[in-house]
């Protein structure tokens, strides 16, 4: 049973909360109080945990995973552009990416969706022996949006199983450069996903559905 339980939040503050441990530590060295404090690290990627484990071992530690949503709907021409650019501000456009984000979607359920994050997919061999694999005409991006259109033409359809935990290192390698035309620019991979987009929307002669 502890006197007195502190819970800190961690978001990009590693070494202010190093210094307030070591107060903490300072001013409570003294006392009689029973103390567990408890990190909860919303950036765990940033690799804090191991500065807590070597310096604070009596510090309960939890890394806050983030979720990311891995199902989404058939984006339309502009989605890319509202994503990438000031365009994206505008509530009418806000409305459109929350959408295809599937911001409006109960994530805690099992159910059909448009399409599913290639990262995190488990498909029949029958289903791909009718519909072919990922198009190599793609280098990276859009090949799992295509290959899901392509199931639910062939009448398989696509669902989120929202039980499955995948942990998926997201680098977000395209979305690294901070604005549009410089990120097309900086950043050869924004020009590889906005080349498949442009591959997508060709192939299926800009038809959303």
């Amino acid at each position: 049973m502890f006197d007195i339980a502190v819970t800190i939040v961690n978001y990009k503050m590693a070494e202010d909360i190093r210094d307030l441990l070591h107060s903490m530590k300072s001013d409570s060295a003294d006392s009689n109080l029973k103390v567990q404090i408890v990190v909860v690290d919303n950036t765990p990627e940033e690799g804090a945990w191991l500065m807590f484990k070597n310096n604070f071992p009596e510090v309960k530690y939890l890394p806050q995973e983030p979720l990311q949503y891995s199902c989404y709907r058939f984006p339309d021409f502009w989605i890319p552009l509202y994503r990438r650019s000031s365009l994206g501000e505008f509530k009418k456009n806000r409305r459109k990416v929350a959408r295809y984000l599937m911001n409006d979607f109960n994530h805690e359920r099992n159910q059909p969706v448009d399409w599913i994050m290639g990262s995190a997919m488990f498909a029949r061999a029958s289903a791909l022996e009718q519909t072919g694999l990922f198009d190599e005409r793609y280098f990276m991006y859009f090949e799992d949006c295509d290959l899901c259109r392509r199931f639910w033409d062939a009448n398989w359809p696509i669902y989120y199983i929202h039980d499955i935990k995948i942990k998926h290192r997201h680098g977000k390698g395209s979305a690294k450069v901070p604005g549009f035309l410089s990120s097309i620019m900086k950043n050869p991979l924004t020009r590889v996903h906005i080349t498949s987009w442009l591959k997508y929307m060709w192939k299926w002669r800009f038809k959303t559905i």
